[in-house]
């Protein structure tokens, strides 16, 4: 039986050929890769090396209260600078910086007096024990109460005096000026929370008027300013844009936290603000003094000022002598121990704010702050 031949009939389905999505170009799995690796150091960096191992500097945040600009109520925390400088501070119901938990109104028997100023008197850079208030208290078995912000001007002092003596009737006001204190109180800068310091009007040689302090709010990147990665750069460090400047010899020279090239075209502007100022010091009803900050880089340096700065200690020291105010200047009190120990008074480049000998030198400086 013939066999048939068989033959395959041809399938009328045609097969279709399945593409392979293309492979992702390898430039790209390498980006992925890289920005992958980048953000869990970020997040290591953020949550465990810059709050476990080394910690940033704490921050109280800011408020507003009674119309003054201080920091936020009952905050703790270690203020830190480069390695030189780990000091706690604590932010007492007021919200300033101080080993008394709360100021009392109502007056202990002691004498009392009041310091005002800004970050000198803040003091973050020394322990909350231990800056020249609690000096003072404990030389002289006095009630020193301090009131320091960061970035004060003499303009903000004066209003600090007029809103605070009411409150705590003091047997006298003691303010703490520094050389950037002047020309800061009639310009505005930028910064955080700026705006809330009094600032003069100054308008052809007189003062024109004021403009009073901003409600203080929380800029929207507040956030950033408080991570654990800025804390440690940006405040522990001094990892800035000026510093990144000037470290590279450009920017203005500075002395004393002064522009020095402006110093003298300033002065007749100091002096028009810096006797209105004044003026309203000397009708506070209570005995004032001014004590001012030495030119300390001149003295390290055996110079006799060369930058000229020393013009304001002397502006000051006549303002103050026509008003009626008592005046220290500290330039005298730190030139005389430097000469005596060669010890600075400052923690040098990495914070020109004291440390705590010049706290301390400050203290014997003032004697009996009643």
């Amino acid at each position: 039986m013939p066999t048939a031949a068989r033959s395959s009939a041809p399938s009328t389905s045609k097969s279709r050929a399945t593409r392979r999505p293309a492979d992702m170009p390898g430039w790209a799995k390498n980006l992925l890769t890289l920005l992958g690796a980048l953000g869990f150091l970020a997040l290591a960096c953020e949550f465990v090396l810059f709050r476990l191992v080394m910690p940033g500097t704490d921050l109280p945040a800011n408020a507003m209260i009674d119309g003054l600009i201080r920091w936020q109520p009952d905050s703790t925390g270690v203020y830190r600078r480069g390695n030189a400088i780990a000091a706690p501070f604590r932010i007492n119901r007021q919200g300033w910086n101080s080993r008394h938990e709360s100021y009392a109104e109502a007056r202990s028997g002691k004498c009392r007096a009041l310091l005002i100023g800004d970050s000198y008197v803040e003091a973050f850079q020394v322990e909350h024990r231990a800056s020249l208030a609690e000096r003072l208290e404990d030389q002289h078995g006095a009630e020193v109460y301090r009131f320091g912000i960061s970035g004060a001007p003499l303009s903000q002092y004066v209003l600090m005096a007029e809103r605070l003596v009411p409150r705590y009737a003091p047997d006298r006001v003691i303010v703490l000026l520094v050389h950037n204190d002047f020309v800061e109180s009639y310009r505005r800068l930028p910064g955080r929370f700026t705006s809330s310091f009094l600032k003069l009007d100054l308008n052809e040689g007189r003062v024109a008027g004021e403009t009073p302090p901003a409600p203080y709010v929380a800029p929207a990147t507040d956030w950033l300013r408080r991570s654990a990665t800025m804390r440690f750069f940006w405040y522990r460090w001094n990892v800035t844009p000026e510093t990144l400047r000037r470290a590279l010899g450009g920017g203005e020279r500075f002395a004393a936290n002064v522009a020095v090239d402006e110093v003298a075209a300033e002065l007749p502007n100091i002096r028009v603000a810096t006797e209105h100022l004044f003026a309203r010091l000397a009708r506070l009803g209570r005995p004032v003094l001014v004590a001012m900050d030495g030119v300390r880089q001149a003295i390290y340096d055996g110079s006799d000022d060369a930058s000229g700065v020393r013009a304001l200690n002397r502006l000051a020291a006549e303002a103050a002598a026509r008003h009626g105010l008592a005046f220290l200047d500290l330039h005298t009190a730190f030139a005389a121990d430097w000469a005596q120990h060669r010890q600075r008074f400052d923690f040098g480049d990495v914070d020109f704010h004291w440390n705590q000998r010049g706290h301390d030198l400050a203290a014997r400086a003032i004697g009996r702050p009643c």
